[in-house]
């Protein structure tokens, strides 16, 4: 129906004529400018011109003078002013973008240099209007026009108001109609004569404001049944998601009549920001979250008749109505409301994390358990896998269910590491017998390798440098640390070396606080080399001979 109706011709010509100052009223196109240029004034007790500043506030239109402040610089969104001026009104020199006071009546503004300025500023404003579109030989119409507000502000300070019907949204029985009263130019908009589209796309998005209207004009039009009303009470500001949304399942009603309008009003919004939405552009279909083949409240939102008061008697909304589904998807039996509450603060996240790596008869038992101890579920499963690699015996629930989770997690912890320090520490004392042929002494220093996992500790946090991290690449051979003491503090660090085993080459030899070789150690090195290199051929020979 309505298929091939011209709907241009029918629009209203106007606004209503209140329109720009009751949006002014709401506080919109408030942003005011203390606009400046250069001027002079004239001092009649010295009879003579000096250099000032001509300045004029767009939200009162009082003009005055001000001293002129020698500064420049650059703000955010503008060039470099030239010079600015003296507020005496604030004690400060204020530039190009400075926000400050008018001395006149006090309002707080941006200050902006007349050269910064294109013809003047702009500012703009979008309000619906909502009207009662007759049709001919057809049900009546709902409208909304989106009414576009335009504040120029010119160099001297006064404001111009213009009014643009920027578009037009017919709600048909079966369909919603566009009608465009602009078009984009690169980034800019270019009011044009209405245009009814062919393809419906929704660009109207949301509203900040709509202008006030009488619900019984709805009815006998075709959204007379939307809930239009009662969506908007609940703060709904996508009208033209909802009616699309409204078109295609008449049902949403019954959700609104239930006092679900907030609910539906944080769904849609939801489903209005997500990329698939603004890229189609079609209508909103809350698939995933209402049964659209059902028509009682409670059945369209996969709850019962008694889950459904409670969700409205606690004043529920959007998060709970996701805890409550993921419960059911989850198939994890709910007190309400206290088990939902339960559920939102762990977290979906982590609710279905338990699920996944734990049987379902452990998850409340894990959830109150974990907030009793006051730790994440995390905390709790590094714990069971460290009882796990222990031996510990999990089906006791002494050990699985410990009194004090903290303790016998770092207990856990210092039992796991004291395992990997065994094990690391006999790959160390392998390294020691590979190196032993490297120790030497020589002018009141030696070097000689790392021994333990606890010496390479001991040097990094004496010496206050990262050498401890080398731990793994020592162990395994990929490379060779060794320590350089004075011979009468043996136990001392001094510094610390690392080698190239294969080529018998230095990587870096670091002293406290990554300090570089003194003198006295660079000699020590050096000779150490040469030494060295003797001695692997030496070896290398013998073993030759050997074989």
């Amino acid at each position: 129906m309505g298929k091939n109706i011209e709907y241009v011709p029918l629009l209203p010509k106007k606004p209503p004529e209140d329109l720009v100052q009751w949006a002014l009223e709401q506080g919109a196109l408030s942003k005011e400018y203390l606009i400046y240029r250069s001027g002079r004034r004239y001092l009649p007790l010295e009879d003579r011109t000096e250099e000032c500043v001509e300045v004029v506030c767009s939200a009162c239109e009082n003009s005055f003078t001000a001293t002129k402040s020698r500064v420049g610089g650059c703000r955010n969104a503008y060039q470099p002013a030239p010079f600015g001026w003296w507020n005496e009104e604030t004690g400060e020199s204020v530039i190009d973008g400075s926000s400050t006071l008018c001395p006149y009546c006090g309002a707080g503004m941006t200050t902006r240099h007349i050269g910064n300025i294109n013809h003047e500023i702009r500012q703009q404003e979008w309000v619906p209007v909502i009207y009662r579109l007759p049709v001919d030989g057809m049900k009546d119409r709902l409208l909304i026009v989106d009414w576009m507000i335009e504040r120029d502000i010119s160099k001297y300070g006064d404001s111009r108001y213009w009014t643009h019907l920027y578009s037009a949204w017919v709600i048909e029985e079966k369909k919603i109609v566009r009608i465009m009263g602009h078009r984009r130019v690169m980034y800019k908009i270019a009011m044009t004569q209405p245009e009814q589209r062919v393809t419906y796309r929704d660009m109207f998005m949301h509203t900040e404001l709509i202008y006030p209207w009488d619900t019984a004009i709805m009815g006998g039009t075709t959204a007379e049944n939307s809930k239009l009303d009662l969506y908007i009470g609940a703060g709904g500001t996508r009208l033209i998601a909802y009616l699309g949304l409204y078109i295609k399942h008449p049902q949403v009603e019954n959700l609104l009549m239930q006092g679900l309008a907030p609910l539906v009003k944080e769904l849609l919004d939801t489903e209005c920001n997500t990329t698939e939405y603004r890229q189609s552009g079609g209508y909103a279909k809350l698939q995933d979250c209402v049964d659209w083949k059902e028509k009682q409240p409670a059945k369209m939102l996969g709850m019962n008749r008694e889950e459904l008061r409670i969700f409205r008697e606690n004043g529920w909304a959007k998060k709970h109505f996701s805890a409550i589904r993921w419960a059911k998807n989850n198939e994890i039996t709910v007190s309400w409301p206290d088990g939902i509450d339960e559920i939102l603060a762990a977290g979906l996240g982590e609710c279905g994390e338990i699920v996944e790596e734990q049987p379902k008869e452990l998850f409340w038992k894990i959830l109150r358990y974990k907030r009793k101890h006051g730790f994440n579920y995390g905390y709790l499963r590094d714990y069971w896998e460290m009882a796990g690699q222990l031996g510990m015996d999990l089906t006791s629930n002494q050990v699985r269910w410990p009194k004090d989770l903290k303790r016998a997690h770092d207990s856990a912890v210092e039992r796991i590491n004291a395992q990997k320090d065994a094990e690391i520490n006999q790959c160390f004392a392998t390294r020691l017998d590979e190196l032993s042929w490297l120790t030497w002494e020589h002018d009141g220093l030696m070097i000689r390798p790392c021994a333990s996992m606890q010496e390479l500790r001991t040097e990094g946090k004496e010496l206050h440098h990262c050498v401890a991290t080398y731990d793994t690449r020592y162990a395994t051979g990929k490379t060779a640390i060794l320590f350089i003491r004075r011979k009468e503090q043996q136990d001392v660090p001094y510094f610390t070396l690392e080698l190239d085993e294969e080529h018998l080459t230095v990587r870096q030899n670091r002293g406290i606080r990554n300090c570089a070789r003194t003198d006295e150690v660079q000699a020590f090195e050096n000779a150490w080399l040469d030494w060295a290199k003797k001695q692997a051929r030496k070896r290398k020979k013998g073993k030759g001979t050997a074989a």
